[in-house]
C-alpha cells in the first residue's frame, strides 16, 4: 500500500503572508520558507496509508471548529539537540489554537495516531538556519522580538500531503475546510 505524508494546517490571509515574507532578511546561511509554505500546523500525522487519507477527511470536516482570531506576536527558535535551530514567528492569543488543537489530537487519536509528546506552541516557520551563528541569531530576534500583526482570522484547516524534495518540501492540499465565522 501506498503512504502520504500527511499534516493538518491553518492558512494565514495574503497580508499575513507578506508581513512575514519581510521579516525574511538579515540572516546568512538560512533557507527561508517559502511564502507559499506559510502556515500554521496543527497536527503532523507523517506517512499515512491511503487508505486512512478518506477518514481523515471525512473525520476532519465533521469537527466543528470556529475561525481563531489570532495576531502575529514576536519571533523566537526553537533550539534543536543535532540541527540548527528553526526560525518562527507566534502566534496569540493562544487558547483559541490550543483548543483546536486539542480537537484535532482527539479525532486523530480516534484514527489511531499518536499524540504529540510536546506542548503545542502554535507559530509559523520562516526558515531553518544551515548552521548556527549565536551572534547573528542573537542580534535577528532582537530586532524583530517586538514584531507584531493586526489581528486576523484563520478562516480554513487544510489537510496537506507534503513531499521532500531536495529544494524542500511540496505542500499539496487535499482537502480543504472552512471554519464557522466566531
Amino acid at each position: 500500500m501506498s503512504e502520504q505524508r500527511i499534516f493538518i494546517a491553518l492558512t494565514l490571509p495574503e497580508q499575513i503572508i507578506q508581513d512575514l515574507t519581510d521579516l525574511q532578511s538579515g540572516l546568512p546561511d538560512i533557507r527561508w520558507n517559502p511564502p507559499e509554505q506559510m502556515h500554521v500546523t496543527l497536527k503532523f500525522l507523517g506517512n499515512v496509508e491511503e487508505s486512512l487519507v478518506e477518514s481523515l477527511c471525512s473525520e476532519l470536516e465533521s469537527l466543528e471548529l470556529e475561525a481563531p482570531e489570532v495576531r502575529v506576536s514576536g519571533v523566537g527558535q526553537f533550539a534543536q539537540r543535532k540541527a540548527p535551530p528553526v526560525l518562527w514567528a507566534g502566534l496569540t492569543p493562544e487558547e483559541p489554537l490550543i483548543e483546536m488543537h486539542r480537537a484535532i489530537e482527539a479525532m486523530t487519536g480516534r484514527l489511531g495516531f499518536a499524540r504529540e509528546k510536546r506542548p503545542f506552541r502554535p507559530h509559523v516557520t520562516l526558515g531553518r538556519l544551515k548552521r548556527s551563528n549565536p551572534r547573528r541569531l542573537h542580534e535577528y530576534l532582537e530586532l524583530h522580538h517586538t514584531f507584531g500583526s493586526a489581528p486576523f482570522q484563520c478562516t480554513e484547516v487544510i489537510l496537506f500531503s507534503s513531499k521532500l524534495t531536495s529544494d524542500g518540501a511540496i505542500h499539496e492540499p487535499l482537502m480543504i475546510t472552512p471554519l464557522a465565522a466566531a
